[in-house]
This record gives structure tokens, C-alpha cells and sequence, in this order.
């Protein structure tokens, strides 16, 4: 309710020689209270930590005197420019922060290439029999998952694709129980020089093969229940 700041005043009443004994305000005792002690301040004289001599604070707690004395003499900001890049560099430098990945399945579900992107990978994970949808077992705890998101981009700058990867929460997983090796096969990087050099001695051609989902070719010997995803719904209720 909204109060209206100019009230006009109310006529007094007529002066009278002999008040009435119950209409007497009689003024305010004293307090026989003790005031509250001040707050206790520390007189301790602050400095910055030992393990932050090696690093630039500017943006330290400790007064603005002692900041001006540990900021440096050479900011990066007098020297970072992007007016000695090329075209196509300065071009892939801006797109880096034109295009912002979603942190999570809320903020990107509102974008369609988003979307498309998770279905893309919704649709390899069944056509790869990835999983199974099943009924929860008694006395089990599924595992939950999350949506991880990331933009690649050409060497021109421009946008090549939107990705968009499950992934599940494997470290709720309790060794010996839940799974027993772990293991990740992997080309050293003595043999991928070996092949370059021996391309090169005999004049051979090199091309490059990306797998799509690589990772999907890989068997589990263990039952791991996850929670379904988010985006991904089934007929029944309490399913993983």
C-alpha cells in the first residue's frame, strides 16, 4: 500500500489551563541497560601468503596500497593485440568467444543444433547396442550421466560441427565390485613416427580415418545400470 508522503496537518485543540490527570505523558525513563561492547577487530597485520609470491594478485583482499606494489610493472593487457594476426587467425580468435557451450541439458535443450546434436548421439549409442533398457533390480543403485558439449571448429574459424557426448558417472563405481580391469588401448607415438617415416622413404600416401563414437566398440564383461539420460524417455516408470 502506497503512502502518501504530504499529509496536511489536523487543527490543534483549544489549550486547556487544567489537563486532564489521565491524558499526562509523562517522558521516557532512562535505560538502565549497559551498552553492548564493541565488536572486536583484529589488529594483526595482514600480508599476502608466501605461495602466492611467485603469482600476480591483482585482485587480493589486502588493501589497495599493497596491491599497486604487487601488481606488475608490464600488464599483459599492454601487449596482447590481435592486429598483428592474419585475417583467418584473427577470424578463429573472435569465434572462440562468439559461440558459448552449454553447461547443462536445461540450457541446451533451448537450442536446436543442440538438440539435433544430442539425438545424433542418442541414435549411435542404440544403433551400436550400447545399452539395454531394462527394470531396475532390487538393491541396486544405478549410476548417474551427464551431457558434455563442445564446439569444433575449422582452421578458418568457422564452426565444423556441434558435439554432443553422454558420458556416465563411472567413478561411483566401486573396483573389484562393480568392474576389475581397466585398460585403454593406444598407438605410442614411436609407432605413428615410424609410419610417417616409412610414408615418406617409399612415397606413400597418408589419410586420416576419424571413427565416429570409437569408444562404442568396446564390450563390458560387468552389468553397469545407469539412470536414463536426460532426453531419453521410456514407456515404463523406474527403468535404467
Amino acid at each position: 500500500m502506497e503512502v502518501s508522503e504530504h499529509v496536511s496537518p489536523s487543527p490543534s485543540p483549544p489549550m486547556s489551563s487544567t489537563p486532564p490527570t489521565d491524558n499526562i505523558i509523562h517522558p521516557l525513563q532512562p535505560s538502565t541497560t549497559s551498552p553492548s561492547p564493541p565488536l572486536r577487530v583484529s589488529s594483526r597485520t595482514k600480508k599476502v601468503p608466501s605461495y602466492l609470491q611467485d603469482y600476480i594478485c591483482p585482485s587480493s583482499n589486502i588493501s589497495s596500497s599493497h596491491v599497486n606494489k604487487v601488481c606488475s610493472p608490464y600488464p599483459l593487457s599492454n601487449f596482447l593485440s590481435h592486429t598483428n594476426l592474419s585475417n583467418s587467425q584473427h577470424i578463429f580468435a573472435l569465434s572462440l568467444v562468439s559461440q558459448i557451450e552449454p553447461k547443462s541439458y536445461v540450457e541446451a535443450i533451448r537450442s536446436d543444433c543442440w538438440k539435433q546434436a544430442m539425438q545424433l548421439e542418442l541414435n549411435a549409442l542404440d544403433q551400436n547396442g550400447t545399452w539395454t533398457i531394462v527394470d531396475l533390480p532390487s538393491q541396486v543403485k544405478p549410476i548417474g550421466c551427464i551431457w558434455v558439449y563442445r564446439i569444433k571448429y575449422n582452421v578458418d574459424g568457422s564452426i565444423e560441427r556441434y558435439k554432443a557426448r553422454l558420458v556416465a558417472k563411472g567413478y561411483n563405481l566401486i573396483e573389484g565390485l562393480d568392474y576389475f580391469d581397466t585398460f585403454s588401448p593406444v598407438a605410442k607415438v614411436t609407432t605413428v613416427r615410424l609410419v610417417i617415416a616409412l610414408a615418406s622413404i617409399n612415397h606413400w600416401f597418408l589419410h586420416q580415418l576419424d571413427v565416429n563414437n570409437a569408444f562404442l566398440h568396446g564390450d563390458l564383461q560387468e552389468d553397469v545400470y545407469m539412470k536414463l539420460p536426460p532426453g531419453l524417455s521410456t514407456s515404463k516408470p523406474n527403468q535404467v
